[in-house]
């Protein structure tokens, strides 16, 4: 990244995994993913639907005519102080804005040092701490020049860019989240499989990785997923002894409720699992319970919002 130049990308959440898993492993974390501090991560899919309309031209004339003025803007005409000719000019909070900072900044602080989070993700949160201002200011500069309001930075402002914080901090979240979480985000990915009945119960931890589905090829991953699927009700392990006397293989069952040929009576479909790092916290299905043959099953608890 140059200094003074803005830097902006793209990617999709698989090709990101990758870059966030170095990151966070050590062997790549050198400030640089931290240095994104607008980036978001995407909700799933949903339903399509078909949107045929005209884009909003006077918004589009609205925002461009903004940009310009921001571009040829005299920091002199929006109350801007030097300390000296070779410094650029600043503008100040007020003192209502000032005393939000204040507020905002010591929580920051003590969530910083609670170290409840991983590391890199504390690094992340760290930088919000010119994050906000710098918020702040943009905020203020277009109110500026869309109002003609002058002077220091608004109350009005700083809270708009606390709110955005809150907002990207739960981004982030999610983001590194796909990869502190892992054995929920490949849960998730193995249960849209079983859902739409991709593998024929009862199934080994092989069968699973030997389908080389994406983000399931690693056994340690696939373990992972398992033992987070057992938790949650929807799958039940069984120890199946050798014939030669040698090691147990074990086969796992899918809950009957799960199954196309399971307890026809009010048999639930399970939630969609859209991601494992949802930041919802309802209850949807009720909690599962161990579950044998020949006994009543209930529904697999929901693996999105991990309810229970």
């Amino acid at each position: 990244m140059v200094k003074g130049k803005t830097c902006s990308a793209a990617s999709s959440p698989g090709r990101s995994s990758g870059t966030f898993a170095r990151s966070f492993g050590g062997r790549g974390d050198d400030g640089l993913l931290q240095r994104f501090q607008l980036a978001v991560w995407p909700d799933g899919a949903g339903p399509w639907r078909h949107v045929d309309r005209w884009p909003d031209a006077a918004a589009r004339a609205r925002a461009v005519e903004i940009f310009q003025r921001l571009h040829t803007l005299d920091p002199g005409a929006m109350g801007a102080e030097d300390l000296t000719p070779e410094e650029r000019p600043f503008l100040r909070f007020e003192a209502a804005a000032q005393e939000l900072f204040d507020g905002w900044r010591a929580e920051l602080e003590h969530r910083l040092r609670a170290e409840e989070d991983h590391p890199v993700l504390l690094s992340h949160l760290a930088k919000y701490r010119s994050l906000l201002p710098s918020l702040a200011l943009l905020f203020h500069l277009i109110d500026g020049v869309d109002t003609g309001r002058r002077g220091p930075v608004s109350c009005a402002a700083a809270a708009q860019a606390a709110a955005w914080c809150e907002y990207l901090a739960a981004h982030a979240r999610r983001l590194y989240g796909a990869v502190t979480d892992a054995a929920r985000v490949a849960a998730a990915l193995l249960a849209t499989r079983l859902s739409a009945g991709r593998l024929a119960s009862p199934f080994t931890a092989r069968e699973v990785y030997r389908q080389e589905w994406t983000g399931l090829t690693e056994p340690r991953v696939v373990q992972g997923a398992l033992e987070c699927l057992q938790e949650l009700g929807w799958i039940r392990p069984e120890a199946v002894q050798a014939p030669d006397g040698g090691r147990p293989t074990v086969r796992f069952h899918l809950n009957p409720w799960l199954r196309a040929d399971g307890p026809p009576r009010a048999r639930p479909r399970p939630r969609r699992v859209r991601s494992c790092i949802a930041s919802a916290r309802r209850r949807c299905h009720p909690p599962g319970r161990w579950w044998t043959p020949g006994h009543r099953s209930t529904s697999p608890v929901c693996l999105t919002h991990r309810c229970g």
